[in-house]
């Protein structure tokens, strides 16, 4: 992890540099396309990393059903590979578990491996949950991924 990156809860104004680092990622298909007034609705989901005053990554949280889901998780280019994604599901993690959720859950196209080797494995479709199935977007043939903290930590449900 590069020293200088702090994490912490996004605030209005950091919105539309989310939107900006986001842009990329949606052009390929790999995020689900908000405008900034979503965004701007939604800053109280999102944490965000920065390095000198510059964001450099960032991450929606909001709960799916008796789970933690993580979403929009996004780190500009220049900064990927150097545990930026990683702290910040961590932090989605801790979060989940400060506020008693069963597991944290990721929906996505592309990064399955890489959630994988975060402890996160993926849900076979047939075993989705019903309060589960809302997060999928049509056509976009994603995967979801669960990270059981109940198990985890021993803790009962929420």
């Amino acid at each position: 992890m590069h020293e200088g990156i702090a994490i912490r809860h996004a605030r209005p104004e950091d919105m539309e540099r989310v939107s900006s680092l986001s842009a990329p990622f949606v052009e390929a298909g790999q995020l689900v396309d908000r405008s900034l007034a979503q965004l701007g609705k939604a800053v109280d989901e999102f944490i965000v990393a920065s390095h000198g005053g510059r964001l450099v990554g960032c991450a929606g949280t909001v709960p799916a059903g008796k789970s933690l889901l993580v979403y929009n998780l996004c780190i500009a280019t220049e900064w990927q590979g150097r545990g930026v994604g990683r702290r910040l599901v961590e932090v989605a993690m801790g979060v989940g578990r400060s506020q008693g959720y069963r597991s944290v859950l990721a929906v996505s196209r592309y990064g399955g491996e890489w959630f994988e080797g975060l402890g996160f494995s993926r849900v076979i479709p047939s075993e989705t949950r019903k309060e589960w199935r809302s997060l999928f977007r049509p056509g976009r043939n994603s995967g979801l991924y669960q990270l059981n903290l109940a198990a985890e930590h021993g803790k009962g449900p929420k």
